[in-house]
């Protein structure tokens, strides 16, 4: 990986903002140090220097259906059950992009719910200082992505010991989270009580974890961010 590259972290289930890209690119071209590049820029301020993003996921969703394969269905894709022989063939880059495209075309739409301590998607630049980097190999080695409050913890790790400063411009550069269960939709139409509960959580599905599953050690909250935030 080249000095100076940014490297954007996701769970396997969210996905970036193209427009979010673009806009990153335009507002890190201030770097010192151009994405991809070792040529530095006299006066230039990085201002990625001494920050990670530590991003807030927006929910990805299909009005009135019941989940990523309902939306590829009526999208015209093919669903996890089709055959063995479509699934085993590999789509090209254009039968790709047509799918997005048809997706996008189904009403798809992302709901941000405002919090301060779930992140799914971490943006920093390649290297991360040693100080970050000796805090992640100490630290981030003893839980993975995907636990109860690991979001949290990892904002500790690089924050607190690793002495980053975060900033979370989930609005700038938002990242969806595509879930393949149950849509609100659904969720409304079964009993009042279970409904209730399934809902709670802004129509996601509320989910009760136990300390033992849950990450441990201290955590760090981080707040939403208003636009870009400036250089450190």
């Amino acid at each position: 990986m080249p000095t100076g590259a940014l490297v954007l972290v996701l769970n396997a289930d969210v996905f970036p903002s193209v427009a979010g890209l673009a806009a990153l690119r335009r507002w890190a071209s201030r770097s010192a140090v151009a994405e991809g590049g070792t040529g530095a820029t006299e006066g230039a301020v990085d201002p990625m220097a001494g920050r990670a993003f530590a991003l807030l996921r927006w929910e990805w969703e299909w009005p009135g259906m019941g989940g990523l394969a309902e939306a590829r269905s009526s999208a015209g894709e093919p669903s996890s059950s089709s055959s063995s022989s479509s699934s085993s063939s590999e789509a090209s880059s254009s039968e790709a992009s047509a799918a997005v495209a048809r997706i996008l075309g189904a009403g798809a739409r992302g709901r941000l719910a405002a919090r301060a301590d779930a992140q799914d998607a971490w943006l920093f630049r390649h290297p991360l200082p040693l100080r970050a980097a000796s805090s992640l190999a100490a630290h981030g080695s003893s839980f993975g992505l995907g636990r109860p409050r690991c979001d949290s913890r990892l904002a500790e790790v690089l924050g607190g010991d690793g002495g980053l400063t975060l900033a979370n411009p989930a609005l700038a550069l938002p990242t969806f989270h595509v879930q393949a269960g149950s849509s609100s939709a659904t969720v409304a139409a079964a009993a009042p009580a279970a409904a209730a509960a399934a809902t709670a959580g802004g129509g996601r599905r509320v989910e009760a974890y136990s300390s033992a599953s849950e990450v441990p050690g201290l955590g760090r909250l981080v707040p939403l961010t208003l636009g870009w935030p400036a250089p450190v």
